[in-house]
């Protein structure tokens, strides 16, 4: 799902509902710059986070697929970057990327199953997945809405 123009005003509404002072940005890749309080809404259709659609089903205990899409996911889960982050007293930039990078190197001859599995250990990771995963189950009806909207968004854009 592309999100531009009136989806970008859905999801920036939807994201100020739970934080006003969060910002939303377009990115290629859904991301988030913790620091700076930025989610970036992914646009491009074959990125990284795509790609990693079929790992993210690894049993975590977390089943979101059975509550939302994988984009309205990766949303929730950049959010949890940001909402999670209090419970670090200093978020050190240089340091969460050193752990992101030596990850990847060190199992650079592990099969991508396991670098994702190993990925999504990092404990910046569970953090913004538990806080993603509690805020869908206890907001159904608030993410079925949003993804109403967006459903409509796209129908009335293909339409035009």
């Amino acid at each position: 799902m592309t999100h531009n123009g009136l989806n970008e005003k859905i999801l920036t509404e939807f994201i100020h509902s739970i934080d006003k002072d969060i910002e939303v940005d377009v990115g290629i890749e859904y991301c988030t710059d913790i620091t700076q309080r930025v989610i970036f809404i992914g646009t491009l259709p074959n990125s990284f986070t795509t790609n990693l659609q079929p790992y993210l089903y690894i049993d975590r205990g977390i089943k979101y697929h059975n509550h939302c899409s994988f984009n309205t996911w990766c949303l929730l889960h950049e959010l949890g970057h940001i909402m999670s982050s209090d419970i670090y007293e200093d978020i050190d930039d240089e340091l969460v990327i050193y752990q992101y990078e030596r990850l990847i190197n060190l199992h650079s001859d592990k099969s991508d199953y396991n670098i994702i599995k190993d990925y999504m250990d990092i404990q910046l990771e569970k953090d913004a997945n538990d806080w993603a995963y509690k805020y869908l189950l206890n907001n159904k009806g608030k993410i079925k809405r949003l993804e109403v909207q967006l459903a409509n968004a796209n129908a009335q854009k293909e339409v035009s």
